[in-house]
């Protein structure tokens, strides 16, 4: 008997130790569950502030906006800023894809952080853990599928920032070529401005000797032939008219001096714009590229962790701490829908924008011609040279082959300070 009750009190003291250790698992499962719940509803709160963007990305759009309705005559006068214009458009184009993807994708987020809430508040009710398993089964589906997506967006957003940054690049060559053909135009526009005043001089001289000779000339015709007289008055005459001729063609070449400055300080002053535009849009950018990428990193530590929440439903102090998180999850639900709503707003804003410069531009390609559509289509997102490397590299290699072969005489202005229009080059 005494073994028996031996062996029986050992049996019950093995149960209470099973027991025992098997709370002290328990208590810590919940305890692991609750930090992850807390560490991830913090980093929702701590997601780079998106907000601030999306109010600065509307006056970046509209300087982008003011910069590519350069006029198609402007274009073909200088190639630089066709090219530049052309990538500008295509980076246009990619944004707004971008930007629906974005608001998509930020719908999906709204709706788990209702999800989220929902999880929180059958945490915290009588539920039975079959019911808590199979929401956290699908949450743990939908993090996993949310994380795919949060995944694909940021790495779009790369896409557009590293094609604005090689956009951004070509800008300064540009605009030294610009800045050096104006300083040549400005010195030839001075050299005529200074041919000016004498020929003035010149040609009233001449006129004036002329009608002087010619009056001696016919007085002297009297009383003797007058040979030299007459051929003198016969000469100046033609002299005042060739060096007319010639202030006249002076006058047109500083008018088209003076015409060309202005155009090329416009254009100077476009491509400086879209420097400073490019920057700024390329920052905010960077905040749209860290918030997706943030997302994706918490989607993955809800997964792993989401297998876990079902102990907090027997921890009583658990309960009080989700109620607390549940609270967070509202805040990031209200923070997603102001999200949604900025982004819908900025979307419209481009989408008109987009629309408009497609009109523009439809108008002005039935007149002039138009200018080659350079942009290649948006490709899969799992690699750099499927965004602008491979559309930049590849179209500008083609572009300067095509442009040196077929323009080289037509573009020469663009590239060579010396060459200018014909009346200039004859007495320049």
């Amino acid at each position: 008997m005494p073994s028996h009750g031996s062996h029986g009190s050992h049996h019950s003291h093995s149960d209470v130790s099973h027991h025992s250790h098997g709370l002290a698992r328990s208590s810590t499962s919940r305890s692991t569950a609750l930090e992850s719940l807390k560490t991830i509803s913090d980093s929702f709160k701590s997601l780079p502030d998106v907000a601030q963007t999306l109010h600065e990305l509307p006056r970046c759009i509209e300087q982008l906006e003011h910069i590519v309705t350069f006029s198609s005559e402007d274009v073909t006068k200088h190639v630089e800023i066709g090219e530049i214009l052309d990538n500008l458009r295509a980076d246009a184009k990619q944004f707004l894809n971008i930007l629906r993807l974005s608001a998509l994708e930020a719908d999906q987020e709204y709706q788990f952080s209702i999800e989220m809430i929902e999880l929180c508040d059958i945490i915290m009710s009588d539920s039975t853990g079959v019911h808590l398993q199979e929401l956290v089964e699908t949450m743990k589906t939908r993090a996993t599928d949310m994380r795919e997506s949060s995944t694909k967006v940021a790495e779009e957003f790369i896409k557009v920032n590293y094609a604005l940054m090689e956009t951004g690049k070509s800008i300064p060559v540009a605009t030294e070529t610009l800045m050096s053909r104006k300083q040549y135009v400005t010195e030839r526009k001075r050299v005529a401005e200074r041919r000016a005043a004498p020929l003035k001089v010149i040609r009233g001289g001449f006129a004036a000797a002329g009608g002087v000779v010619g009056v001696i000339g016919g007085i002297s015709a009297i009383a003797f032939p007058p040979v030299a007289l007459l051929a003198l008055s016969a000469v100046l005459p033609i002299l005042a008219v060739i060096t007319n001729v010639i202030e006249k063609r002076n006058r047109n070449c500083i008018k088209e001096r003076r015409a060309e400055e202005r155009e090329l300080k416009a254009a100077i002053k476009r491509l400086r714009e879209a420097s400073n535009g490019l920057n700024n849009l390329i920052d905010n950018l960077d905040v749209f590229t860290k918030f997706w990428r943030n997302i994706e990193l918490i989607l993955i530590e809800i997964g792993d962790r989401l297998a876990e929440f079902e102990y907090l439903r027997t921890s009583p102090s658990g309960k009080i701490r989700v109620e607390m998180m549940r609270n967070t999850w509202a805040e990031a639900n209200e923070e997603y829908r102001k999200y949604r709503i900025n982004l819908e707003k900025l979307r419209t804003l481009y989408s008109q924008s987009e629309d408009s410069r497609s009109l523009k531009s439809g108008r002005t390609n039935s007149t002039v011609g138009g200018t080659p559509n350079r942009h290649s289509s948006t490709k899969s997102p799992t690699s750099k040279s499927s965004s602008r490397g491979s559309r930049s590299q590849n179209h500008r290699k083609t572009s300067t082959s095509k442009s040196r072969s077929s323009t080289h005489g037509s573009r020469t202005s663009s590239h060579d300070p010396s060459n200018s229009s014909t009346s200039c080059r004859i007495h320049n």
